[in-house]
């Protein structure tokens, strides 16, 4: 069993135990919001950074298991980056399918319309800077 800490660690189940692993954002920087919203499955971990300029990280299993510090095997980005999007407010994963919310900015008459970027794993697997497949928004704009 696996359980993320809000520290975002891995480790068994008793809470007082220190953490088996540590995951950290190759790119971090204070205040980007990491962890704002974690999804598994399997033996992958994706972890969203919900700030402005933000992404969602990647995290895969080593063959050891859960242990150390460990960085991002591929960051998720769209391909339409807009200021203060907040890509990675929500995080969602199913076998090879990632989906990122990003909560919007505020433009126009609609404020922070939003978006789901779909992010499907490559032949290669997750490795790199990918963008997305998809992207998911609303017909109306709200």
């Amino acid at each position: 069993m696996i359980l993320l800490f809000a520290a975002l660690s891995v480790s068994a189940p008793a809470r007082s135990a220190p953490p088996a692993a540590v995951l950290t954002a190759s790119d971090g920087w204070a205040g980007m919001l990491f962890g704002g919203d974690i999804a598994g499955s399997g033996d992958i971990v994706v972890i969203g950074a919900a700030s402005p300029d933000a992404a969602a990280y990647v995290f895969r299993r080593p063959v050891g298991g859960w242990s150390g510090s460990l960085v991002e095997v591929a960051k998720l980005v769209p391909s339409d980056p807009i200021a203060s999007q907040y890509l990675g407010h929500s995080v969602a994963i199913d076998g090879d399918t990632i989906v990122v919310s990003a909560a919007g900015p505020t433009f126009g008459p609609t404020a922070r319309p939003g978006a789901a970027y779909v992010y499907v794993r490559p032949a290669g697997g997750w490795a790199g800077t990918l963008t997305e497949t998809a992207k998911l928004v609303a017909s109306d704009g709200s």
